[in-house]
C-alpha cells in the first residue's frame, strides 16, 4: 500500500475522495443544468448535451438533436468519472489539511481545474469554449471547495494510524 501515501508519508483514502467525488459531481451538474440555461437563455439539457459530447462528438450539440437516454446516460457516466478523478486529485493535495484547508485549497484547486479543462479540452474539443465564462469558473470552484471539504469531513482517520504503525514495524503492505 506504499502507492497509496502522499508526499507527507500519509494515506490518503480513496473510499473518501470518491463519495467526495460523487457529492462535488453532482453539485457541480446540478448548478450547471439550472444556472446554464437561466444565464444563456437556453434548454436545460445543453449541459449534458456538452458533457456527452466528449465522447459522442460536437453532433450531439445540434439543436435538433434529440436527446435522449444515451445522452444523458454517457452524461452522467463521463460526469461522475471526471469528478471521482479531479476529486482524488485535489484529496491528494489537501489531505490531512483539515476541514477549512480542505475548502479553501479545494477552492483555488477548481479554480485551477477550470483553466486547465478550457485550455487543454478545447484543443480536443474546440466546441467548449463556447462555455467560456464565470458561472463555470464559479461551479468548478465551488466543486473544487466542496471536494476538499467533504473529502476531509468523510477521511477515516483510523486508515491513517494503522499504516503508520505498519511503517514504523517495518511492514510496507
Amino acid at each position: 500500500m506504499t502507492n497509496n501515501i502522499n508526499n507527507r508519508g500519509l494515506l490518503v483514502d480513496w473510499r473518501a475522495a470518491f463519495y467526495a467525488g460523487l457529492i462535488a459531481g453532482t453539485l457541480f451538474l446540478v448548478l450547471n443544468l439550472f444556472l446554464l440555461p437561466v444565464i444563456i437563455d437556453g434548454d436545460s439539457w445543453l449541459m449534458l448535451r456538452y458533457i456527452a459530447s466528449i465522447l459522442l462528438g460536437k453532433s450531439v450539440l445540434a439543436p435538433n438533436y434529440e436527446v435522449g437516454v444515451g445522452i444523458v446516460g454517457t452524461a452522467l457516466a463521463v460526469q461522475y468519472i471526471l469528478s471521482i478523478l479531479f476529486t482524488m486529485v485535489i484529496a491528494f493535495v489537501v489531505h490531512r489539511g483539515g476541514v477549512v484547508t480542505g475548502a479553501i485549497g479545494g477552492l483555488f484547486l477548481g479554480i485551477a481545474l477550470y483553466f486547465i479543462n478550457l485550455y487543454s479540452f478545447t484543443l480536443l474539443f474546440p466546441w467548449f469554449f463556447a462555455l467560456e465564462g464565470g458561472l463555470l469558473l464559479v461551479a468548478h470552484a465551488i466543486f473544487g471547495g466542496v471536494a476538499g471539504t467533504m473529502y476531509e469531513l468523510l477521511e477515516r482517520e483510523e486508515l491513517e494510524v494503522l499504516q503508520g504503525e505498519k511503517q514504523v514495524m517495518g511492514m510496507n503492505t
